[in-house]
């Protein structure tokens, strides 16, 4: 369940957005003012969103944004007013709120705003956990196909690994020649895992299985 704190110093807003979230199916707290606010996320920073009221005494909503971000990064914002101004909406944003919304406001206005900010949140750690895994992927990849299936310790074996490694750094077309079951499968993977082009798939086709009408619909193509 999406954590939501809401941060305001006036009493009948504050429970009227409490009740709204918790309706739409949120664990919702409510601090009277950012320095309540402050207290809360210093014992328990974890809050999928924080919506706070920019004007009130003691901590004002951009300072509460800015500690936030500081000491609870993971954290969306969402800012609202009833002293809207293009430069404060401006600030807000600078400062990493996720939306600046004016007051008066629709409560359907706002079940919208809460929904879509809590929903990019969870799509950014998605995205973000995916490049972790696809870069731990890669350096698997490179680690698997560096030289790890050659085996030889001769000099013409490590003039291969040389080479291999020279003409990876090239975008040149090769060709690897050799009788079958020499490892010219393996000499083409360390190469492409170890080129600029590593990041993408490696397609191995056996030309030999390709059907004689393949060959022909080919050459007429040229």
């Amino acid at each position: 369940m999406n954590r939501v704190l809401v941060v305001e110093d006036e009493k009948s807003m504050r429970d009227l957005l409490s009740l709204m979230l918790r309706k739409e199916g949120y664990a919702v707290e409510a601090a009277d003012g950012g320095i309540q606010a402050a207290s809360r996320l210093a014992k328990d920073p974890v809050y999928d969103l924080v919506i706070t009221d920019v004007s009130m005494p003691g901590m004002t909503g951009l300072e509460l944004l800015r500690h936030v971000r500081k000491t609870s990064p993971e954290s969306s914002v969402i800012l609202m007013t009833a002293y809207g101004s293009k430069e404060t909406a401006i600030e807000a944003l600078n400062e990493g709120a996720a939306y600046y919304v004016e007051k008066p406001f629709d409560l359907d206005e706002m079940k919208v705003v809460a929904r879509r900010t809590i929903d990019q949140k969870r799509i950014a750690t998605e995205n973000a956990d995916l490049r972790s895994e696809n870069r731990g992927l890669k350096a698997e990849l490179k680690g698997r196909y560096r030289f790890d299936g050659l085996v030889g310790r001769s000099g013409k074996m490590k003039a291969i690994f040389h080479l291999i490694e020279r003409v990876a750094g090239t975008g040149s077309t090769i060709v690897i020649s050799g009788e079958s079951g020499t490892g010219k499968e393996l000499i083409a993977r360390a190469i492409h895992y170890n080129s600029g082009r590593g990041d993408r798939s490696f397609v191995s086709i056996n030309c030999g299985a390709l059907p004689t009408s393949f060959w022909r619909a080919s050459c007429s193509a040229t």
